[in-house]
């Protein structure tokens, strides 16, 4: 790749938020809703006049799991990619419903698959809402949110008794970047942590608790900072390289 075509591609990414959406995650859907804005802005404008971004061009996508096991088809929902369109985000976000998974643990090996398992556009074709553009066009990044651990083993039928280190390595296949805000002291995410480009926030609180997330989020302008170093970390890892969250 020239060095000009290198030039053209940084601040380009694709987003997809990947979030749990089971019983006990309607206080971080909530303040997603209430604080993506804080998030793309500072994609778009930067930190603060001295540090501007160099995101010129993003697309999200947005998400959702719960348990295969215990949800069936509605385990899983999905909206295609958006450009540039703060709104359909938001509707995106609001539409999604915090309910069913059972007790923890839930799905989101599966929802990593899934995302890892999206089409890829060619070299230099038109985007498409529902692939990824090609890696030399755009970085990709997957961003998790969750208050509980995972399920070792797949369930998905195309994936059934597939295991973390065959997500990790359609991971690392997908060149996919993960900034995975999760519960804290879990071992499991310890593990995927050890993923290359895999950065982990942890939450405060017990599994279980279904104030986890309720006392993460109520706290907005801790939240809106939580979104504000998010972009930062989005936006340096456009650039290619990831800072910590």
């Amino acid at each position: 790749m020239s060095q000009e075509a290198l030039v053209k591609v940084k601040g380009v990414c694709d987003i997809v938020f990947l979030l749990d959406i089971s019983g006990s995650m309607q206080p971080c859907l909530n303040g997603l809703v209430d604080n993506i804005g804080v998030f793309i802005n500072t994609l778009k404008e930067g930190a603060n006049p001295n540090t501007p971004s160099v995101i010129s061009d993003w697309r999200i996508k947005v998400s959702g799991y719960r348990d295969v096991e215990e949800d069936g088809a509605l385990w899983w929902v999905e909206y295609p990619f958006v450009a540039n369109n703060v709104s359909q985000i938001i509707t995106h976000l609001k539409a999604l419903e915090a309910k069913g998974g059972g007790d923890e643990p839930e799905s989101l090996l599966d929802g990593l698959w899934k995302v890892a398992s999206m089409p890829t556009s060619e070299k230099g074709e038109t985007a498409d809402p529902d692939k990824w553009r090609h890696r030399h066009d755009a970085a990709r990044i997957v961003i998790i949110f969750t208050d509980a651990t995972y399920k070792p083993t797949l369930a998905i039928p195309e994936a059934a008794g597939a295991t973390l280190e065959d997500v990790r390595n359609k991971i690392h296949a997908m060149k996919l970047k993960l900034c995975c805000f999760v519960p804290e002291g879990q071992q499991c995410y310890y593990d995927l942590g050890a993923t290359n480009g895999c950065e982990i926030e942890e939450i405060p609180g017990l599994i279980g608790d279904k104030q986890m997330m309720i006392q993460y989020t109520a706290d907005k302008a801790h939240f809106q900072k939580v979104m504000q170093q998010l972009a930062k970390t989005v936006s340096k890892s456009s650039e290619g390289g990831a800072v910590a969250l």
